[in-house]
């Protein structure tokens, strides 16, 4: 088994990526920021690059639940957000902003029966290496250890502006399932188990994905297998 969020600084074994996966610190904090200014370059505004106090607000709510990946030197490769909320919120229509308090995770529920999916983002230069994977994995066994029913998200959908003029995102979030399309980002989830409960309109602004997502969850038992 693949290093997970509580093995702080051990090296992966097997074939994932060159590193480790480990609880969110206040000093990984500019080096998380300068990896969103490269993750969401132009078109994306500045909004995508969270502020130093979002980021500390993440850690005083929910410490347990923000991790980083990191290589063996140290250097931070990889960063997810999460917080806890009642399922039956988690699986309704809702924006970004509505289920994370405007990113502050003002909503976060310590009773909360879903771990619900913030944010992931990974450094471009790292993208297919197996980093998201170790998020992914921390925060199912994060969610495992909570005893939450299950992990959920809005996934981006970062490919469909490609396909906007000949489809609706129901439509391409169906090709997607089918294995017709690609998408960088759901195609990826789907992988991991993840299945697809609906499409999310105007879920955030966001010029990839015209501001739609799919929303997704991943049941959490104490004998799922990764």
């Amino acid at each position: 088994m693949i290093a997970t969020g509580y093995d702080h600084g051990r090296a992966v074994d097997g074939n994932g990526p060159p590193g480790a996966v480990r609880l969110r610190q206040p000093e990984d904090i500019p080096a998380i920021r300068a990896l969103m200014a490269r993750a969401y370059p132009q078109p994306h505004g500045p909004e995508a690059v969270w502020s130093e106090a979002t980021l500390l607000a993440h850690l005083r709510v929910f410490p347990e639940g923000q991790f980083v990946t990191v290589t063996p030197a140290g250097s931070i490769t990889g960063s997810a957000s999460s917080l806890r909320i009642d399922s039956g919120l988690a699986l309704a229509p809702h924006t970004w902003s509505d289920i994370t308090g405007g990113g502050q995770l003002s909503t976060h529920d310590p009773r909360g029966d879903a771990l619900y999916g913030v944010n992931i983002v990974v450094e471009p230069a790292c993208h297919g290496m197996g980093y998201a994977r170790l998020l992914y994995e921390a925060r199912i066994r994060l969610a495992r250890q909570l005893g939450c029913q299950c992990m959920v998200a809005g996934a981006r959908i970062p490919g469909y502006h490609r396909w906007a003029d000949r489809m609706t995102p129901k439509d391409y979030v169906e090709a997607v399932i089918r294995g017709e399309l690609f998408d960088p980002t759901l195609s990826k989830q789907l992988k991991i188990g993840f299945q697809v409960q609906c499409v999310l309109q105007d879920y955030a602004p966001d010029p990839e994905t015209l501001g739609h997502a799919a929303l997704i969850v991943l049941p959490v038992e104490p004998d799922h297998a990764l």
